[in-house]
């Protein structure tokens, strides 16, 4: 038996391409803010649709063979002296293979665009896996608390 791999690839998606991939990207984005207590409500898939078309946002699609298998959408905000991104979602399956081979290519394009840190909200269980699936083999990274009320 002869068994061959994927053949993987990576797309910063332009609008028209989120347009077209939205019936299988809004799933994983809606799935993706409603795991997480901080975001569940707050966020809609229909937002990140809604920043693609201004350009507010960057959606990237990773794809096996041509089909979507993982998403991730970055916002680039400004803080005092630094520019930095923002994780506002991402789903999927095969992430781990996927962020081994473009994971380095992303945080390449962040830093060429002027980004100098990369953050994301989410629970304590999705942090685990953040820090140990993506930020941990590149460095060391920070981590805090954000504490949010609601007014």
């Amino acid at each position: 038996m002869t068994t061959r791999k994927a053949r993987l690839t990576c797309e910063l998606l332009p609008h028209d391409r989120v347009v077209e991939l939205w019936p299988q990207l809004a799933p994983l984005y809606q799935a993706s803010f409603d795991s997480c207590e901080i975001s569940a409500g707050v966020g809609h898939a229909d937002d990140i649709l809604e920043m693609s078309n201004n350009n507010e946002c960057f959606v990237f699609g990773f794809f096996a063979d041509g089909e979507l298998q993982l998403t991730l959408a970055l916002q680039f905000a400004f803080e005092p002296r630094r520019k930095i991104a923002n994780i506002l979602g991402m789903g999927g399956s095969n992430m781990r293979i996927f962020f081994h081979h473009y994971w380095p290519y992303i945080l390449d394009w962040l830093r060429t665009n002027g980004v100098v840190s990369l953050y994301t909200e989410t629970n304590d269980r999705n942090a685990k896996i953040y820090m140990k699936k993506l930020m941990e083999p590149y460095g060391p990274s920070k981590s805090a608390v954000k504490l949010g009320l609601d007014l």
